[in-house]
C-alpha cells in the first residue's frame, strides 16, 4: 500500500476514527507503539499514514519514502476505530415479544 500524504485540514477533520497522541522523544524506542497498528504522523509539516516496524535501532515508520526513524518524526497519532452509531451489532437479534 502506498503512503498517503495528508494536509493539516485532513488530519483534523472528523472521521469515523479517532486519533490517540503518542509521545515522541529523542529516542527511537517507545512502549506505546505496536507493529500491527496504523498511525498518522507529521514529518516536516506533512501528514502520512502507515505502520511502524521494529528494527535493531528501535521503531521505523514505513509509510514515508524508504522509512524514517521515530525520533525524526514531529508528531505521532495512533488511528483508533470509533464505534459507528446506528450500525449493526454482532450476535443474534433477540426474539420479538409475542403476546397472545
Amino acid at each position: 500500500m502506498s503512503p498517503r500524504n495528508r494536509s493539516d485540514k485532513d488530519a483534523t477533520s472528523k472521521e469515523t476514527r479517532t486519533l490517540r497522541r503518542i509521545r515522541v522523544g529523542d529516542s527511537s524506542e517507545s512502549g506505546d507503539i505496536h507493529s500491527r497498528r496504523r498511525y498518522r504522523v507529521k514529518i516536516d509539516g506533512e501528514w502520512y499514514e502507515g505502520q511502524f516496524s521494529r528494527q535493531w535501532f528501535g521503531w521505523q515508520f514505513d509509510g514515508y519514502q524508504s522509512g524514517i526513524q521515530l525520533n525524526l518524526i514531529d508528531e505521532v497519532f495512533e488511528i483508533v476505530a470509533s464505534p459507528s452509531l446506528g450500525g449493526s451489532r454482532r450476535g443474534r437479534r433477540p426474539p420479538p415479544n409475542h403476546t397472545p
